[in-house]
């Protein structure tokens, strides 16, 4: 089972999770003769708490670090992004690279301009 959630993109997976609670919970609602102004609110209400269940499940079970939880007036809960860091440490690396080519062209540019026999314009 876990092979097929791997090879489905997970909002996908998690849309029809919230589909099948949302349908579960509308008919339950029915069949126990709740009003259908009281069943279908209460439908989207378990399908949207599922959806958002799974997508916390999965940040969870990747391992992934949370930036931000906040809850009074607006809840939320963000995850640190892989892309994002892999980002940074591209460029931290990029930086020591360009700092490090930064020295030995200054170095090169040095000892080319103290002595006179080495030439500085090599066109004719």
């Amino acid at each position: 089972m876990f092979n097929f959630l791997k090879k489905q993109q997970a909002g996908r997976v998690f849309v029809v999770v919230g589909v099948v609670v949302g349908v579960v919970t509308l008919a339950v609602a029915l069949i126990y003769s709740v009003s259908p102004a009281l069943a279908i609110p209460a439908a989207l209400g378990a399908a949207v708490l599922a959806m958002i269940a799974c997508g916390v499940a999965e940040g969870f079970w990747d391992n992934r670090k949370v930036n931000q939880a906040t809850i009074p007036g607006g809840g939320g809960l963000t995850f640190e992004d892989k892309a994002v860091e892999t980002a940074e440490k591209i460029n931290e690396r990029v930086d020591e690279q360009m700092s490090d080519l930064n020295e030995r062209l200054y170095e090169v540019e040095k000892v080319a301009l103290e002595d006179p026999d080495v030439p500085t314009d090599t066109k004719e």
